[in-house]
């Protein structure tokens, strides 16, 4: 009896043993799968953000640019011995567009729907969501200066002229010059709201353009060195 009784046990501690041996190998094969898909992770978001880095740097070149071109028409403009149609020609070949960034974020959308986010450090995934957050930030903060900027152009839809007034309709000569001039007078201080808004906007561009860029350059760095 007691020899059955040993033979058992050893048979169940086997057993155990085989159990904690297939565990300790389906653990060592998952966390091997983890340490892959994790590289691969680090890789695309590398490439990523090294695109982002440069699109960044372009932005915000462009941005110093146009600021530098409205301190240039700021200066040029203050001549009190020039024209309004001087001063006109100045406000209308001026660069009216603004500068619009966007971030590649295919890599975390697809960690984040999978779960595997969770996968990463706790340094790198907390720079990661730093990093997301300031970037919608930057883009919500942009479309309402956008609105802003869009509103103001809507004002020349709504200048009067000349030609409007039946007074004017049997003398077409002195309308079309009454027109233009007045057209300038009004459309003037329009463009030179813009331009001033648009100013505003693209310091504010840059200020936010370049923390996102102190975020991207750091979350760059703390990745080379998990890769390492």
């Amino acid at each position: 009896m007691g020899k059955y009784f040993k033979y058992a046990i050893g048979e169940i501690i086997l057993v155990v043993i085989g159990i904690l041996i297939a565990l300790q190998i389906n653990n060592w094969n998952e966390n091997r799968k983890d340490r892959l898909l994790i590289q691969s992770y680090y890789k695309q978001l590398l490439d990523e953000l090294d695109s982002d880095v440069s699109t960044i740097k372009f932005s915000i070149s462009r941005l110093q640019n146009d600021i530098e071109a409205y301190n240039n028409l700021k200066k040029e403009t203050s001549n009190p011995n020039l024209s309004i149609d001087s001063v006109l020609i100045y406000h209308q070949n001026a660069v009216f567009d603004l500068e619009n960034t966007t971030f590649n974020t295919k890599t975390v959308s697809v960690m984040q729907s999978t779960g595997d986010i969770r996968l990463l450090p706790s340094h790198i995934r907390n720079a990661l969501i730093n990093l997301e957050n300031e970037q919608k930030s930057h883009l919500d903060d942009f479309k309402g200066r956008l609105d802003l900027y869009l509103a103001i152009f809507k004002e020349l839809d709504f200048l009067e002229t000349f030609s409007d007034l039946d007074i004017w309709k049997n003398n077409k000569a002195l309308s079309n010059r009454l027109n233009i001039q007045e057209r300038q007078l009004e459309e003037l201080p329009v463009l030179i709201k813009a331009l001033k808004i648009k100013n505003i906007s693209n310091k504010r561009n840059k200020l936010e353009l370049n923390n996102i860029l102190n975020y991207t350059e750091e979350l760059i760095r703390f990745i080379k060195k998990e890769m390492d």
